[in-house]
């Protein structure tokens, strides 16, 4: 009887199993088709895959629909993140503010510069950083605030502006999670000193992986672009700008500081063109699911249903 009823009981496990298998539900996935493949084609037709004319053409492109033309193509979200550390000259013995809800790349990126993460409370429906902590945290060290629009929804960038303004901090956004949100009117990444955008496997907008800085001034888009090849001077193609330069000897480089690399390639970036002519029928999409479950949730009394944005924002993520 006892081995009867193990054995039953393996057989309802069995069972059980496959029903939790076939209803299981992918959370993310690309949405790559025939134009990315053919997107890519001339590309791998020109015998140039590196950084060239599609990557400066995605730049472009992204700062004509962000109104930014301080915009640039990185490889991650993170090399970004790491940047904007090198290009706002935050180093050992300053402090950045933080929300407690954060990726670990964005704290990685503090504690590289020599720096300390502060962390900040977040507000309790909407995940975001509120702006009464960056004034209860301030120190004489602190340089910097870095903010995450979590889940794609805004957080209050005027009174965070305004505490930033008073006591001269610098703003980071940290816009991974919403490259086509608006906060009155402006785009999220273009309104702090430094914008950081993903544009990895889940994103909105993928290009397989890559990412975006955007920058408040020339001064620091300038450094950016030396930041984001080992600090060398600016060049598009190294070698052949030098000899077109009329160099003597082309293989000599101008260091102006010390960094990594965190260049793109036109590979990426023609997927990521493509990808961004199709994001704002991306997000109208994600907005009637979201919407969906708005409704069909909203009269369950026991589930509390996200927020939607603030007035006058609109989210792009998860809304």
């Amino acid at each position: 009887m006892l081995g009867k009823k193990l054995s039953g009981n393996n057989e309802k496990q069995e069972e059980n199993s496959k029903i939790r298998k076939n209803i299981s539900i992918q959370l993310f996935s690309n949405s790559f088709g025939e134009d990315e493949i053919q997107a890519i084609r001339p590309v791998f037709e020109s015998r140039w895959t590196g950084m060239g004319n599609e990557t400066k053409m995605l730049e472009k492109e992204l700062g004509e629909k962000w109104d930014c033309p301080r915009t640039l193509v990185v490889n991650c979200c993170t090399a970004a993140l790491f940047m904007s550390m090198k290009i706002l000259g935050i180093r050992q013995g300053d402090e950045v503010i933080i929300p407690s809800i954060h990726f670990i790349g964005a704290v990685n990126a503090i504690f590289d510069a020599g720096a300390k993460p502060v962390f900040a409370d977040v507000d309790i429906r909407t995940l975001n950083i509120l702006p009464e902590e960056i004034e209860r945290l301030r120190t004489e060290n602190t340089k910097a605030v870095m903010v995450l629009h979590y889940g794609g929804h805004p957080c209050d960038m005027d009174e965070i502006m305004e505490i930033a303004k008073k006591y001269n901090l610098y703003v980071i956004e940290d816009n991974a999670n919403s490259p086509f949100s608006t906060y009155k009117g402006k785009y999220c990444g273009t309104i702090g000193d430094v914008g950081c955008t993903s544009f990895e496997s889940t994103k909105i907008m993928c290009m397989g992986d890559g990412g975006a800085i955007t920058l408040k001034t020339d001064e620091l888009y300038k450094k950016a672009i030396e930041y984001r090849y080992f600090g060398l001077k600016h060049k598009g193609q190294s070698g052949i700008d030098s000899f077109k330069e009329g160099a003597q000897k082309w293989w000599e480089i101008e260091l102006n500081c010390l960094s990594n690399r965190y260049v793109t390639c036109d590979i990426l970036s023609a997927i990521g063109r493509v990808q961004l002519k199709k994001a704002d029928k991306f997000i109208k999409r994600r907005k009637e699911i979201w919407d969906t479950y708005q409704k069909g949730l909203s009269e369950l009394e026991w589930l509390e249903t996200p927020p939607e944005p603030s007035a006058g924002s609109a989210g792009s993520l998860l809304s």
